[in-house]
């Protein structure tokens, strides 16, 4: 038996796949943010100043120093619009998710109201059947 909301459910089902797959591509986009950040970190700690030298070298170190800071603060922004996507997405998968069991419900209950009048009319059938044959007997 199909339901009048089977074509719905499905297609709720698809944005809630969708959904899922978002959400998932979204952590992958997280994770790689948070490696870059680390990455950026660790390169920062194995800067060292120069302990001799012109000062052109050290102005030099200082500007890599200075690129690295702002490296380390452009992944810091990345990761947090990673991590408000994520919340974002979160939200989206959430009400996909109830959209989907809404529709599934009314699906459900329109089966059941289906199955409950098929049954009641196969009873009156039967009820009928037996009405029929009742009276034959008694005619006889």
């Amino acid at each position: 038996m199909v339901s009048k909301f089977a074509s719905i459910t499905r297609f709720k089902k698809i944005k809630l796949d969708e959904a899922e797959a978002n959400l998932q591509k979204a952590y992958k986009r997280l994770y790689k943010a948070q490696d870059e950040l680390e990455n950026s970190k660790r390169e920062l700690e194995k800067l060292t100043p120069p302990s001799s030298g012109d000062m052109k070298s050290f102005l030099a170190q200082r500007g890599l120093v200075d690129a690295q800071f702002k490296l380390i603060e452009k992944n810091k922004n990345w990761v947090a619009y990673e991590s408000n996507q994520i919340n974002a997405l979160k939200d989206e998968l959430k009400k996909a998710y109830i959209e989907y069991e809404k529709f599934k419900y009314l699906e459900y209950e329109d089966i059941k109201r289906f199955l409950k009048a098929k049954k009641i009319k196969e009873s009156k059938e039967l009820d009928d059947i037996a009405t029929i044959s009742f009276n034959k007997q008694v005619k006889k």
